[in-house]
């Protein structure tokens, strides 16, 4: 499936950052990318953790996606796609749960202006994370590994 997306300017976050948005409508369930044939990096504000201590960094679609603590898609590192978990409307910001990827300590932990019920205020690693609130999300498999 290909579906076109453009980077847009997240000023409502007030953090100058930037987001990505599909142009089209993307259906809940959908695997809309696939990143098996990205670089290796280390930990950067730009990459995601894909094991305990490897990272990637993904300039199309990962490195643009924001967090929410209501995300509407999955980064699955096991089998290297991103899938929908909502349907996503044309112009709406992709987000995922960023400790779902990351374990230790983030390289830019920050405060989290998502404004989600569910919101955990600080975004980190999930080890830094209780796993009552953990387990409300989708993790990975390397990060259950990890909490035991």
């Amino acid at each position: 499936m290909d579906i076109l997306f453009q980077t847009i300017q997240c000023n409502n976050l007030g953090t100058g950052q930037i987001g990505i948005t599909p142009l089209t409508l993307i259906k809940s369930g959908t695997i809309f990318y696939s990143f098996k044939h990205l670089t290796p990096s280390i930990n950067t504000p730009f990459s995601f953790q894909i094991t305990k201590d490897k990272y990637l960094r993904d300039p199309k679609i990962i490195s643009k996606t924001n967090h929410s603590c209501d995300p509407n898609i999955i980064v699955n590192t096991a089998n290297k796609t991103c899938i929908a978990i909502k349907d996503i409307l044309p112009g709406e910001m992709l987000t995922y749960f960023y400790p779902s990827t990351e374990w230790d300590e983030m390289n830019r932990p920050f405060a989290c202006l998502c404004g989600s019920k569910n919101c955990i205020k600080v975004v980190n690693g999930a080890k830094t994370i209780s796993s009552v609130t953990l387990k409300k999300y989708f993790l990975n498999d390397f990060i259950l590994d990890l909490l035991g």
